[in-house]
């Protein structure tokens, strides 16, 4: 019974919050960080992918350097988006860092959207591994399961911000 009234204390308080706006900022910090999540993922994919396909030209698939891009391209990501968040905070002197009941139930509606898509490439990467194919394909298998999840979580977090939770 308790359960049940807790579900449905927070099915009306996200309700509730989706309408609301904060006065401080038209943005808060978490949703900011889902942005700048998004975009450096997408970009440093981006960046990786030419230069795969310009390093596959006239070369066999087995043959391509993939490892110094593919770790590159993840260091990247990662520093990328810290000094992204560090600099966005020390340019618009943003202190508002508080999460509250809403910034949780989109994270995790967010992590929930974003898993499947790592599922699906961890089952590729297995199946490729299965069936003998080289380490490119297992591996860009893996690192585009990845990406697949940052953008899609990063996309129902903004969707879920921007519409509430209440359609989910």
């Amino acid at each position: 019974m308790y359960t049940l009234l807790d579900m449905t204390s927070n099915i009306m308080y996200i309700r509730s919050m989706s309408n609301f706006s904060y006065t401080r900022d038209a943005m808060g910090y978490k949703e900011r960080g889902t942005w700048i999540e998004l975009l450096v993922a997408a970009g440093v994919f981006v960046w990786y992918l030419q230069l795969i396909l310009r390093r596959m030209q006239g070369t066999a698939i087995a043959d391509v350097g993939f490892q110094g891009p593919m770790i590159r391209a993840v260091v990247i990501s990662i520093v990328a988006t810290i000094v992204v968040h560090i600099l966005y905070a020390i340019f618009t002197g943003s202190t508002d860092t508080q999460e509250d009941q809403r910034d949780k139930q989109v994270s995790r509606f967010g992590d929930w959207v974003g898993i499947w898509p790592l599922v699906v490439g961890a089952g590729g990467a297995l199946t490729l591994t299965i069936l003998e194919l080289d380490h490119f394909w297992i591996a860009n298998a893996i690192y585009v399961g990845f990406v697949v999840s940052s953008l899609a979580s990063s996309v129902a977090r903004l969707i879920a911000y921007r519409r509430g939770l209440g359609w989910a």
